[in-house]
């Protein structure tokens, strides 16, 4: 029987607080990718200490979208059949990733945060409103859902294929909007996807203004698309 291979992509800027308890806590479930995306504190030279990591250095900060599409075209080349992300400020428990692997059947596995903690009322409403809008585009387009209840979350495993789906379009987000993107292109394939219950602790986030706009604009990208 073949045995899967999996890693964890992980876009990391200025984690030198959190990364180490992170990296350890994921180091025998799965391998890992870090993406350093230009910190400016010691993250980078905390991860060097790490000798069973890859690291990808970028030259300048290019955000999650384009960080974790790094992340992904090093797991194809390498021929990894699971691809994960999550956040790095242990926000995700790598209990509920370890849990989200047994379900390998599926092209997609999202999570859905369904016991949130210490999460802002601001942030909260932002993801469900912006979670609105994309099940009326992904309702639009034809799903095998009635509703995705958590299109925003970090923490999910993309299939081999799935990840090759996703790299063949030009992806459109530059922030959090790719999860929401990505996702929209897995239904477009077909992709079998399925949805894992979760615990969140929301433990601060990069969450900006420009990042707002940025989903805003990945939305309308999407319903210009549908």
């Amino acid at each position: 029987m073949h045995k899967l291979k999996k890693i964890v992509i992980i876009p990391v800027y200025n984690e030198s607080e959190n990364i180490s308890e992170l990296i350890l806590s994921l180091e025998k479930i799965c391998d890992i990718c870090i993406i350093n995306d230009y910190s400016t504190d010691n993250t980078l030279e905390i991860l060097k200490q790490f000798n069973f990591i890859h690291i990808i250095e970028n030259d300048c900060n290019l955000h999650i979208s384009k960080s974790i599409q790094k992340g992904f075209k090093y797991a194809i080349k390498q021929e990894y059949d699971l691809i994960a992300t999550m956040d790095a400020g242990n926000s995700h428990s790598p209990s509920d990733l370890e849990n989200l692997f047994k379900n390998h059947n599926y092209d997609l596995i999202l999570s859905r945060r369904v016991s949130k903690k210490n999460i802002p009322i601001f942030r909260d409403l932002i993801s469900k409103i912006g979670n609105i809008i994309f099940n009326f585009l992904y309702l639009k387009k034809g799903s095998q859902f009635t509703f995705i209840f958590d299109s925003t979350s970090g923490l999910r495993i993309y299939s081999k294929k799935s990840v090759s789906n996703i790299l063949e379009n030009k992806i459109v987000s530059k922030s959090f909007g790719f999860h929401m993107e990505s996702l929209y292109r897995a239904n477009a394939y077909k992709n079998k996807i399925v949805q894992i219950p979760i615990d969140y602790n929301f433990t601060g986030s990069s969450f900006t203004l420009k990042s707002l706009l940025d989903a805003l604009k990945t939305i309308t990208f999407l319903i210009i698309k549908s």
